[in-house]
């Protein structure tokens, strides 16, 4: 019931997203502390190749937790103009169109990890 839900509290839970790259997958750290929404506090990246964690990023906050939908990812996605085509960005926040939030991430080969962009 709804009041359960307001009294749950969680850390680490991990979600699977539906969008990936061509070389990665995604899944969102989650947490929820009593009478709040869950958070998105951290990513877990995972090679399409053999399923290997790649890499964690930690520390993410002030990201509302969607689901299913809090990474993006496109074909067309290339933020660094590398042509890796394997950025992506997190959704932070429930509005759409102009005033949405969101950290844009590429994959940088010569570190084999991604870093976040300064935007």
């Amino acid at each position: 019931d709804e009041r359960s839900l307001r009294e749950a509290e969680f850390n680490n839970i991990d979600y699977l997203q539906q969008h990936s790259t061509k070389d990665f997958y995604f899944k969102v750290i989650t947490a929820k502390q009593k009478n709040e929404e869950a958070n998105i506090v951290g990513i877990k990246i995972y090679s399409k190749h053999d399923g290997r964690l790649i890499q964690t990023i930690t520390g993410i906050k002030g990201c509302e937790f969607h689901g299913y939908a809090n990474i993006i990812t496109n074909e067309g996605f290339d933020f660094n103009f590398d042509g890796d085509n394997n950025d992506f960005y997190l959704f932070k926040d429930r509005y759409h169109g102009p005033n949405s939030t969101a950290e844009y991430y590429v994959y940088d080969k010569t570190q084999q990890q991604f870093v976040k962009l300064n935007l």
